[in-house]
């Protein structure tokens, strides 16, 4: 159960198909560990969340998503909105 809490929700970016993947992800929580408290006893700065290493990359996948989300949420909003007003207000339905 554990090993299956770890290769599908503590840092999913890294494989974790063997003992090489476990050990990757070890590694990288230590480091991101020993991070943490050098930047606690102040010996390194936070990072710059404006610097280009922190921006997300957008693809074309990923605008498509976007405007298609927008998309199907306006429609089931309306579709909502109409179905809600005929039902609850019988003089709009023309009875």
């Amino acid at each position: 159960m554990g090993e299956l809490l770890i290769r599908r929700h503590v840092l999913v970016h890294i494989e974790a198909s063997a003992r090489e993947g476990h050990a990757q992800k070890w590694e990288l929580l230590i480091f991101m560990l020993q991070k943490l408290y050098a930047m606690a006893a102040g010996r390194v700065r936070e990072d710059n969340p404006d610097s280009l290493v922190n921006q997300e990359v957008l693809l074309p996948g990923h605008l498509w998503e976007m405007i298609l989300t927008l998309t199907l949420t306006l429609t089931l909003i309306l579709t909502l909105t109409l179905t809600l007003t005929r039902c609850c207000c019988p003089a709009t339905c023309g009875r």
